[in-house]
């Protein structure tokens, strides 16, 4: 039984070593989305923040020394 698995396992070589290739392109491209993500919430985040102080100060209220 190991000599058929082992004969099997030698004639998809190259399709499971293709499949993997695929799997970490797919992985590096989620990565990379996940840090696009990220980094528009923290920019949005401050954008966020700049204007929650700007509402502040205008309205006369003391600004959080933040």
């Amino acid at each position: 039984m190991n000599a058929v698995m082992a004969h099997t396992f030698c004639t998809y070589l190259n399709e499971l070593e293709r499949i993997e290739r695929m799997i970490a392109s797919a992985e590096a491209r989620r990565d990379a989305i996940l840090r696009e993500v990220e980094l528009h919430r923290e920019r949005r985040g401050r954008k966020l923040r700049r204007a929650t102080e700007l509402i502040e100060d205008k309205s006369g209220k003391t600004r959080n020394a933040a």
